[in-house]
């Protein structure tokens, strides 16, 4: 297998997966291997399933994950360029500030400052709606359930 460069991959996964004492530790590493050492983040699977009732373009998503991946506490807010995402996602400076906005409009993140130069984007809307989607989620529910029985036992 090779990528865009043409640099020659293992095609066995095995080979590809990391020490079995740090696997043991970090379930993420037991799945994708080193892949993982570059970063992972937690999303909840509400927003992927909940996507089209939140209102998401395929664009909004890609760009809304973009930005979820420069969140790392509470309570720092992210403050990713518009130019970052957009190299990364292969599409114009101006679709990713439309997407902004889009996701501005939605109520999914709010835009405010930090100072006169940093411009931050506050998720915590979206973290209100997931949490008000997870609430009547058929499948949360009997998660949550089945969590409840388990800890009653």
């Amino acid at each position: 297998m090779t990528l865009k460069n043409h640099i020659a991959l293992p095609t066995d996964l095995v080979s590809l997966r990391a020490d079995e004492n740090l696997t043991s530790k970090w379930p993420v590493r037991a799945k994708y291997g080193l892949a993982a050492d570059g970063g992972f983040q937690a999303v909840p699977d509400l927003l992927l399933k909940h996507q089209k009732a939140l209102g998401l373009s395929a664009t909004d998503l890609v760009v809304l994950l973009n930005v979820l991946m420069h969140w790392w506490t509470p309570e720092t807010k992210p403050f990713p360029r518009a130019i970052t995402i957009s190299k990364r996602m292969g599409v114009t400076p101006r679709t990713v500030q439309r997407s902004l906005r889009n996701l501005q409009r939605l109520d999914l993140i709010r835009r405010g400052r930090i100072d006169k130069m940093k411009t931050v984007l506050d998720p915590d809307p979206l973290v209100i709606k997931l949490i008000l989607l997870g609430s009547v989620d058929i499948h949360l529910d009997a998660m949550s359930a089945a969590a409840r029985f388990q800890q009653a036992a």
